[in-house]
């Protein structure tokens, strides 16, 4: 099984001209995955720019506060790591490729910020629990939970299994769910918490061949609007970020044909970065948005308005 915040694109057929490689692209594009290289120690993608050896940002938005990322060995997970660390933010990361989750470490530390990797599978409640708990004996307590973690099983209602509907939303949906219960009781008794969950385009328009992705992120939507109700008097904020389709390693490798099928289809002229989706992030954890509960930022190029 992959491990979350790693999409797998399965065949299933697509719709009107873009063709069937092109619609699992786009699944694959909204769960994000792959960012290439290593630079300097840390996983740098081809947009990513990195801090200089040594050093942090002078600005320090984040300065010692504690940031649990799920999903946080690649991807926007690992870019939104490094992001945080480099303004001052103590990172805790987990997934199940420790080798990954150890690399992120290093190359955080090796610029002058703090990062701990800790193995988890998102689906397993035990597992996330485990992971708050080795967060607050790290560093104390906990500001921030990033729920980045999620997977695709793609295939058409005839030919999507059971397995691979549990698969899917026991991770992105479930995942998100354990990890917000798992830090709950911690934001409510510091009175303050952000909460940030990842969405998709496809949760919001739908894509052919993804009922379970599609069900999934629409369920994270209804879920952030319903938790921030909970955790607005209690100093806690809860947003989504809803991304389209992002230029990653497996987006790079499409033919060049194929890939202006989807950007023709993309206001904007080009596909999303996931640096662009991890400043998202950054700013909806960030004081200047402490006003901002319950929304779903979508960060599409314009592809879906609504």
């Amino acid at each position: 099984m992959n491990e979350p915040n790693e999409a797998r694109a399965s065949p299933s057929a697509s719709r009107g001209s873009v063709s069937r490689r092109a619609a699992l692209i786009g699944s694959a594009g909204a769960a994000v995955v792959g960012i290439a290289g290593i630079a300097a120690g840390i996983g740098v993608g081809s947009h990513e720019v990195p801090p200089a050896p040594g050093t942090v940002s002078s600005r320090q938005r984040f300065a010692n506060k504690v940031v649990m990322i799920t999903g946080g060995t690649s991807g926007i997970g690992r870019v939104a790591a490094i992001a945080f660390a480099r303004e001052g933010a103590h990172v805790t990361l987990c997934g199940r490729r420790e080798a990954l989750g150890r690399e992120v470490e290093r190359g955080i530390g090796a610029t002058g910020g703090t990062a701990r990797y800790f193995r988890a599978d998102v689906r397993v409640e035990a597992d996330v629990q485990r992971f708050v708990e080795f967060t607050a004996s790290q560093f104390g307590r906990l500001d921030v939970a990033f729920n980045n973690a999620g997977i695709t099983r793609d295939g058409t209602m005839r030919k999507m299994s059971r397995v691979n509907w549990d698969q899917v939303l026991d991770t992105n949906l479930g995942g998100c769910f354990n990890m917000c219960k798992a830090a709950w009781e911690g934001m409510l008794a510091r009175g303050f918490g952000r909460v940030v969950n990842i969405g998709s385009i496809n949760g919001q328009a739908g894509q052919y061949g993804q009922v379970n992705y599609a069900a999934a992120k629409s369920g994270i939507h209804g879920f952030t609007k319903a938790l921030a109700q909970e955790g607005a008097p209690k100093g806690i904020t809860v947003n989504a970020i809803a991304p389209g389709y992002i230029d990653t390693d497996m987006v790079a490798a499409v033919p060049p044909e194929v890939l202006d099928k989807i950007k023709s289809r993309i206001p904007v002229g080009r596909l999303g970065k996931a640096d662009e989706i991890a400043r998202g992030v950054l700013f909806l954890v960030a004081d200047d948005a402490g006003f901002v509960t319950g929304s779903t930022m979508s960060i599409n190029g314009g592809q879906h308005m609504y």
